[in-house]
């Protein structure tokens, strides 16, 4: 019976559970760890962001089937109040920058013979 060794004892035979994992006769992966049940052995993906990870401080660490991969962390979405008043967010791949809004973009904000300067 495949998962279990079984000997002949009087009056029939006793059999005993195969440790897969533990004689190392898996076939799980190297991104899977092999989990021993009665008579059989089941492969589990490995969550490595619950491990040692390289990714960065403004990424986050996504666990992925066959692995993970770093995502960058959008720092503007997570706090909009991030940047002061004035200053609009812009998320990039290695954090944010604060970007001074212009207010005199639209050409309505001051009145008629006034120049608008952006400060």
């Amino acid at each position: 019976m495949d998962g279990y060794n079984c000997i002949n004892v009087i009056g029939g035979f006793e059999c005993f559970d195969v440790d897969e994992c533990e004689e190392n006769i898996d076939t799980c992966e190297t991104y899977e760890t092999c989990e021993n049940y009665d008579g059989n052995y089941t492969c589990v993906d490995i969550n490595e962001c619950e491990q040692e990870h390289d990714c960065n401080d403004w990424e986050t660490c996504v666990d992925k089937v066959n692995g993970y991969t770093c995502e960058d962390i959008n720092e503007c979405e997570q706090d909009p109040d991030i940047c002061d008043e004035g200053y609009i967010c812009v998320d990039k791949d290695n954090g944010y920058d604060c970007n001074d809004i212009n207010e005199c973009y639209d050409d309505d904000t001051c009145a008629s013979g006034f120049s608008c300067i952006n400060t």
